[in-house]
């Protein structure tokens, strides 16, 4: 797994690429950790790269979206291939995280607020 990340005016940028399981998830932790440092008031999520993600992985999201909601800020993630969306929308994780399908369309999310 490889996370980079791009910090704008309007949005933190995190891109995901590979697999997030067990033994990269502390990784990931780390990254998302230091979303909630910013004054960014969201963080968007690139997933077009990302191959496989754990339940420990999107239990991580979830974390991470209650954390930045406290901080009156949103969390979005875009890209995500039909095997990984469908489980969003299978476990109703995306009533708390909003999904989108590109980053332009994500964009337009954190502009809508």
């Amino acid at each position: 797994m490889e996370v980079n990340t791009n910090l704008s005016r309007d949005h933190l940028l995190i891109t995901i690429s590979g697999s997030v399981d067990s033994d990269t998830l502390a990784s990931l932790n780390k990254q998302l950790d230091q979303c909630l440092e910013t004054e960014a008031p969201a963080v968007l999520v690139n997933c077009e790269s990302l191959t496989h993600v754990c339940i420990a992985g999107l239990r991580s999201l979830l974390h991470y979206q209650r954390l930045l909601q406290n901080k009156n800020k949103r969390i979005i993630v875009f890209g995500l291939r039909d095997k990984i969306q469908s489980v969003f929308f299978e476990t109703g994780l995306d009533r708390f995280i909003s999904v989108a399908s590109t980053y332009n369309q994500a964009l337009s999310l954190v502009r809508q607020r």
